[in-house]
Parts: C-alpha cells; structure tokens; sequence
C-alpha cells in the first residue's frame, strides 16, 4: 500500500511505500541497486518515480494529452552518407593501428 503524505507548516510532500520482505522490490534490493548505479537509494527512488510518472504521461494515463501529439518521424540517412562514414571510419582505424573491421579501403 502506498500513500501521499502532505506537511503544511513545512509545505512538503512525500510519498510512503509499504514494502514486504518477500516482495520483488524490498529495501534490500533497492538499496542494492542504487549501490550498484553509484547513487543514493533515495535518489534512486526519486528517478524511478520521475520516471514513472513520464510514462504514465506519455501513455496517456490521468488525462495526459501528450500521446495525442504526432510522434515526428526521424528522417532516413541516404546510403551514400553512411557507405562515406563506413570508409572514413576504416581509414581512422588503420591510421590508429587497429583491425579494419569493416573491409573498408
């Protein structure tokens, strides 16, 4: 169960999880996670909510208008820029002494 908490005087918020030892997301495993992303776990846990609550958003969830924006369409690269890029990239790794990789040459 998980709540809203709201402080007046101090005019903070806050919200409180209840979280279960046999439960996937213990404080154990939050706690070793934030550690293995070299973060706090309450920074961790701030991200994560953050992060929630921008899906929910993007899903429309809660009365978002968000989804109902057309998603832009990322442009095609033409073949030729990337057969260039190909061949400019084979020649930096052999002036840098590494594999050619890519055939290029």
């Amino acid at each position: 169960m998980s709540c809203f908490k709201y402080d007046e005087e101090a005019d903070r918020e806050w919200l409180e999880i209840e979280l279960h030892p046999d439960c996937p997301i213990s404080r154990a495993r939050i706690q070793d996670y934030a550690r293995s992303t070299h973060r706090k776990p309450e920074t961790w846990v701030s991200d994560a909510l953050v992060w929630f609550m921008h899906e929910c958003d993007r899903q429309g969830a809660h009365g978002s208008r968000e989804y109902l924006y057309p998603k832009v369409e990322k442009k095609r690269v033409p073949l030729w820029r990337t057969q260039i890029a190909d061949r400019l990239y084979g020649w930096a790794d052999k002036i840098a002494g590494l594999e050619d990789v890519g055939g290029s040459g």
